[in-house]
């Protein structure tokens, strides 16, 4: 998602979505991904008790962040 606001631009992303912007000449990721391998969102997940296993929140799902999936919503998944 992206609003405008006081000239500024607003980005929000959630699950396996990501946001850029596009020139001429460049792309430029403006998001960040909401996956079980960033250094980020494992210490979050971990701090939650939930576990990683091979890049996947219980070894079953890659995404740390979704509005579904609400079985793994007790080990670190949120929305």
């Amino acid at each position: 998602m992206c609003y405008v606001a006081n000239g500024h631009l607003h980005f929000a992303n959630v699950g396996d979505s990501k946001a850029f912007i596009v020139t001429d000449t460049e792309v430029i990721q403006v998001s960040v991904d909401h996956k079980a391998s960033n250094p980020d969102e494992i210490v979050r997940v971990e701090e939650t008790d939930g576990q990683i296993i091979n890049g996947r929140i219980n070894g079953i799902i890659a995404v740390t962040r979704s509005f579904g999936d609400s079985e793994f919503k007790e080990d670190g998944l949120i929305a």
